[in-house]
């Protein structure tokens, strides 16, 4: 199955439109509508989103008055022939008790495609892989819905390399959803070549670095990416000073230093021999034409060479310790996560109608550090061992309530309310 229809070289990550990056307000209906037709005709003809991109705050449940990012997409792709584009969604395990079973997924699967207004999904991923008996199950689970033609391909995003080769003994595993791009490109050790092997291609989001490589003025505040380490007050100044040498370069090439990173990131996969489609996320689009001319770009290789070296120059991890130990870097972390999110489970279970267990969201936690998590944890114990302590059970560090405030405070107001 074609990615991409009409010969495009780019993907359109759509997860902004629907304010991911300005604090949970999405575009209006007829600006997201506009947008996304301007898109499709500058040449845009794959499109990517998730049942978890939604209006309202980040890392919380929807409201009664969510917009869904599935369905701003549904009311454009209303506009235009079913053959013109293809689209992927993702399952958000964390939102299903991490199952992957039939009846769990088909259903997740159905309210996707109502909001997308779609009999199929072109490519139905996993948003994360927390095991390999995951990522099996998830495999049989969706050759089901293949066959029952619900799904036309399955992908699996952020998936270690071994996890990859035994899901894809189960049914052929389309694409991968990695991020990939000049500053993250812990991928090509082993996941690449694999993915070379089996005949997967790679869908590479955040292919600017979360913007960082479209040489940002101002340091990021959003809640989504004030968090990551590569805009820290000190990292961000020193990220500034290497995006200046990139810009340098992109002056003389008569481009965007968004352009030339761009380019270095097709130039990269089609000299490792792998099929990439970069999905650049943006809600504007002047810059969703500016990411396009990218693919007008061949790099000779002393251009490769000279990004490569301004890329070593990079400060701070592309994410934080909790998002990294779900990812494909997890390794070992993976078990510890896969541990801590059963202890929370039996914690809920134990005792379901404590305040302290009943909003242990676990959606939240997976974007959380190794030590918060461990505190989160004895807090929830502790919650199910004093059932009347409520709020007490929370006694975190002071440094502590700024990451946790999204989760605390729906908590605090339940508390009062019941107080």
């Amino acid at each position: 199955m074609e990615l991409l229809v009409g010969g495009g070289r780019l993907g359109l990550g759509c997860m902004s439109v629907s304010g991911q990056y300005d604090s949970g307000t999405p575009l209006p209906a007829e600006e997201s509508l506009a947008f996304f037709q301007g898109a499709h005709n500058a040449g845009y003809t794959h499109f990517d989103t998730a049942e978890v991109y939604h209006s309202g705050p980040f890392g919380q449940p929807p409201g009664t008055d969510a917009v869904f990012n599935e369905a701003q997409l549904g009311a454009f792709f209303r506009t235009i022939p079913r053959s013109s584009f293809t689209v992927g969604t993702k399952y958000a395990p964390w939102l299903h008790d991490w199952n992957a079973d039939y009846p769990t997924v088909k259903a997740a699967l159905l309210r996707s495609l109502s909001r997308l207004g779609l009999g199929y999904v072109d490519i139905y991923y996993t948003h994360r892989v927390p095991s390999r008996e995951y990522a099996v199950a998830f495999m049989h689970t969706c050759r089901r819905l293949v066959h029952e033609g619900l799904i036309r391909a399955v992908g699996l995003s952020e998936v270690s390399t071994e996890w990859l080769v035994a899901a894809h003994a189960v049914h052929p595993v389309r694409c991968v959803q990695q991020e990939w791009s000049l500053l993250s490109r812990g991928i090509e050790d082993g996941l690449v070549p694999a993915c070379v092997r089996l005949g997967v291609a790679i869908v590479a989001y955040s292919p600017l670095a979360r913007n960082l490589l479209s040489g940002p003025a101002d340091r990021p505040t959003d809640m989504r990416r004030r968090l990551v380490p590569r805009f820290s007050e000190d990292n961000f100044a020193q990220n500034q000073r290497m995006v200046t040498k990139i810009e340098k370069l992109a002056a003389d090439k008569g481009c965007t230093t968004a352009q030339l990173s761009m380019g270095w990131l097709l130039q990269r996969a089609s000299d490792m021999g792998v099929e990439c489609i970069p999905i650049p996320g943006t809600k504007r689009l002047p810059h969703a034409l500016d990411n396009m001319a990218s693919a007008q770009l061949r790099l000779a290789s002393g251009d490769m060479e000279s990004l490569e070296q301004i890329a070593l120059l990079v400060a701070g991890a592309r994410e934080g310790d909790g998002y990294l130990a779900g990812a494909f870097e997890g390794g070992t972390k993976k078990a510890e996560f896969a541990s801590a999110l059963s202890q929370i489970a039996e914690v809920k279970r134990l005792n379901p109608g404590n305040l302290a267990c009943k909003h242990f969201d676990v959606a939240y936690f997976n974007s959380l550090d190794d030590g918060l998590k461990a505190r989160m944890i004895q807090c929830a114990r502790s919650g199910f061992e004093n059932p009347d302590s409520g709020v007490g059970a929370y006694a975190m560090q002071p440094d502590d309530y700024t990451a946790l405030s999204p989760f605390m405070d729906p908590l605090i107001r339940e508390y009062h309310k019941a107080s």
